[in-house]
């Protein structure tokens, strides 16, 4: 029996949800979802280190629903060890409302932080993004949050339960750790895919002061590539000019830079 763990890091109220899990659903024989009861964006792979994480499993249009109040790295976590079922085949996060491409949105993203706690377990896990390259803030965003947007989802899902069918099918690539995909607005079953690396892309300044002493997020720098670096066939570039882009992530290992950081301190 094929079995995926659904979760996400927008919560049980993302409008991508349920047609993210019916899409899985016609996939494999079992879909088990654990999501944030809450949305739980730009947290990365916190764990929940202190505090009590309560679990609720409700049905939302016949679809049982686990919600934890934890983040994106417990619900993998819950969904793995405390359901009561089986370790899945794979972990499947998102469809995150929102790019996750490139340096500086990727290693703050709870989305890609859920898959990289599974593959730190030994299940391996792909992570799921939209945008758009115009407007990732802005009214599209908040159409994407919106009751209108289902019929988009139920597209933007086919297709990433289509990419998600392949890797099952082919099996998961032995040197990599977590696949992240980013798919662009209007995507559907015939956009071009490619296989790119992240962008290096960097911010300045994310938070201003709103009152005296209290700091908002509000994006006072842009995002941009970092001195010197080439994006032009990164996964951003390519994502903004409308492929699919799959980029394979490895985590953290033993490599050459022992070498030159052990030369550093030898000098």
């Amino acid at each position: 029996m094929t079995s995926l763990l659904l979760t996400n890091d927008d919560g049980i109220d993302s409008p991508a949800l349920l047609p993210t899990y019916r899409a899985l659903a016609a996939i494999v024989d079992h879909v088990t979802v654990v999501v944030p009861h809450i949305e739980r964006s730009w947290i990365g792979k916190a764990i929940s280190r202190h505090d009590e994480i309560l679990m609720r499993t409700e049905v939302r249009d016949g679809v049982e629903i686990t919600t934890t109040t934890g983040y994106p790295a417990d619900c993998t976590q819950a969904g793995l060890f405390n359901t009561g079922h089986p370790l899945p085949d794979m972990v499947v996060s998102g469809i995150n409302i929102g790019a996750n491409h490139s340096t500086a949105f990727l290693f703050g993203s709870g989305t890609v932080g859920a898959a990289i706690e599974s593959a730190l377990v030994g299940v391996p896990a792909i992570a799921l993004s939209a945008s758009s390259a115009a407007d990732n803030f802005g009214p599209w965003n908040s159409f994407m949050r919106s009751a209108d947007s289902t019929s988009t989802w139920e597209t933007i899902a086919a297709v990433s339960a289509g990419l998600v069918a392949t890797v099952l099918s082919a099996g998961f690539p032995s040197d990599v750790d977590v696949l992240t995909v980013n798919l662009p607005e209007g995507v559907s079953a015939s956009s071009p895919l490619a296989v790119a690396p992240l962008g290096h892309t960097g911010y300045g300044q994310l938070f201003k002061e709103h009152k005296t002493g209290v700091l908002k997020h509000d994006w006072v720098s842009d995002v941009g590539p970092v001195a010197g670096a080439d994006i032009s066939t990164s996964d951003i570039e390519l994502c903004h000019q409308g492929s699919i882009v799959v980029t394979p992530l490895q985590l953290p290992k033993l490599s050459n830079a022992l070498t030159s950081t052990e030369a550093l301190f030898r000098t």
